[in-house]
C-alpha cells in the first residue's frame, strides 16, 4: 500500500502534464493554472489531514500529483519576466532554487511539526501555506499571448525539436537516480548502518541543500563558460561517481558527504535540462514543450522505484546503487554524444518561416 501511495503521485504527472501545458498555450494564459495548482494542493493536504485512510491517501496523493503537473506554468510564467530569452538557464536556475528551497524548509520544519503536534500537523500546515500561495498567485502580473495567434502544437510536432527529445530522455535518467537514492534507498541504507531516525531528515537535507545552491550557481555562473551538453555531462558524471561510492562505507560522515556531492550533480543537471527542453522553441509554445519534458521524465519517478523494488527483492541492497550509477553513466554518455547543432535545431518548416 505504501508503494501504491508513492506511485500515485507520479501517475497524473505522467498523464496530464502535456494536456495542461497545451491548454495553457492555447489560452495564452498561465496564471489561472497556478491558481488551479494551489487550490489542488490545499484540497490534497486537507484530505490527508482529515481522512488518514490508506485508499483515501491514494486519492489525495493523486491530487498532489495533479497540482505538481502545473509546475510547467510556474516555470514559464517566471521565464516570461525575462526580456532576453538567452537567460533561460539563468531563469531556470532560480526556479529550481525556489523549488529545492521549499523542499529543504519542508524537510526540516515538517519533521519538527510532526514530532511536536502529530503526523496530521504537517498536512494542516501545508494547507495553510497553499492558501498563502493562492493569495500570492493572484498578485502576479501576466502578459497574455493573443489567443489564436499561434495554436498550441501537437506533441508529435514538438517532438521534432532535438533539444526537447534530448532533455526528456536525460530527464528520465535524472529522476531514476534521484528516486533510487535521495528519495529512495539512501535513508534505508543509512538506517541499516545505525544512523538514528532523527538524523534521516538531516541526511535528506544534505542532498537537497547543495542541489538548491548549485541550481543558482549553474544558471548565474557556470552557464557563462560551459555549454548545455557539457554541463549536463558534468552533472551526470558527479552523480555517477558519488552514487557508486555511497555503499562502500556505512559511516554517517561518509553518507553525508556522498549525499552532498550527489546533490551538487543534481543541482547542475536540473536547470540545464529545463533550459534544454525549451531551447529554440517559440515563446508561445514553451509551456507545452516544458510540460512534455516534465511528463516524460515523470516516467523516471515511476520506473526508478519499480526497478529498485525488483532489484532489492532479489539482490543485496547495495545493488540498487549500481543500477542508479549505471543510469547516471548513461546520462553522461548521452550528454557527450549530443551535438550543439541538435540542441539548437528547429523543425525544418519552422526554420524556413523564421518562427
Amino acid at each position: 500500500m505504501a508503494g501504491i501511495v508513492v506511485a500515485a503521485y507520479g501517475v497524473p504527472q505522467l498523464t496530464t502534464r502535456f494536456f495542461l501545458g497545451r491548454w495553457a498555450d492555447h489560452l495564452g494564459r498561465r496564471r489561472v493554472f497556478l491558481v488551479l495548482g494551489m487550490t489542488t494542493v490545499m484540497a490534497s493536504s486537507l484530505g490527508m489531514a482529515l481522512w488518514p485512510i490508506p485508499w483515501a491517501f491514494v486519492l489525495f496523493r493523486i491530487l498532489a500529483g495533479l497540482a505538481a503537473s502545473t509546475w510547467a506554468m510556474f516555470s514559464m510564467l517566471y521565464l516570461s519576466y525575462y526580456a532576453n530569452t538567452d537567460h533561460s538557464v539563468h531563469a531556470m536556475g532560480w526556479v529550481t532554487f525556489a523549488n529545492n528551497a521549499g523542499q529543504v524548509i519542508a524537510t526540516l520544519v515538517g519533521g519538527f511539526v510532526a514530532a511536536r503536534w502529530g503526523f496530521a500537523a504537517p498536512f494542516w500546515l501545508s494547507a495553510a501555506l497553499a492558501v498563502l500561495g493562492l493569495f500570492l498567485v493572484t498578485t502576479l502580473p501576466e502578459q497574455r499571448t493573443l489567443r489564436g495567434f499561434s495554436p498550441a502544437p501537437k506533441i508529435g510536432y514538438l517532438w521534432r525539436y532535438g533539444s526537447l527529445r534530448a532533455a526528456s530522455g536525460l530527464g528520465i535518467f535524472n529522476q531514476m537516480v534521484t528516486f533510487l537514492t535521495t528519495f529512495g534507498y539512501v535513508p534505508l541504507w543509512a538506517e541499516r548502518h545505525g544512523m538514528p531516525a532523527g538524523n534521516l531528515g538531516l541526511l535528506m537535507m544534505a542532498g537537497i541543500l547543495p542541489s538548491t545552491l548549485f541550481s543558482v550557481i549553474t544558471g548565474t555562473w557556470l552557464a557563462k563558460f560551459w555549454s548545455l551538453r557539457r554541463l549536463s555531462w558534468l552533472g551526470f558524471s558527479l552523480m555517477a561517481i558519488f552514487t557508486v561510492l555511497t555503499p562502500l562505507r556505512g559511516g554517517q560522515a561518509w553518507l553525508f558527504f556522498t549525499q552532498a556531492a550527489l546533490g551538487v550533480g543534481r543541482g547542475i543537471v536540473g536547470p540545464v535540462l529545463m533550459a534544454m527542453s525549451i531551447a529554440g522553441v517559440a515563446s508561445q509554445w514553451r509551456t507545452t514543450a516544458h510540460a512534455v519534458y516534465q511528463a516524460i521524465y515523470a516516467g523516471g519517478m515511476i520506473a526508478g522505484p519499480a526497478v529498485g523494488a525488483l532489484v532489492v527483492s532479489r539482490f543485496p541492497l547495495e545493488s540498487v546503487f549500481w543500477i542508479s550509477s549505471a543510469s547516471a553513466i548513461l546520462g553522461a554518455t548521452v550528454s557527450l554524444l549530443l551535438s550543439e547543432k541538435t540542441l539548437a535545431s528547429a523543425p525544418p518548416d519552422l526554420a524556413k518561416t523564421g518562427t
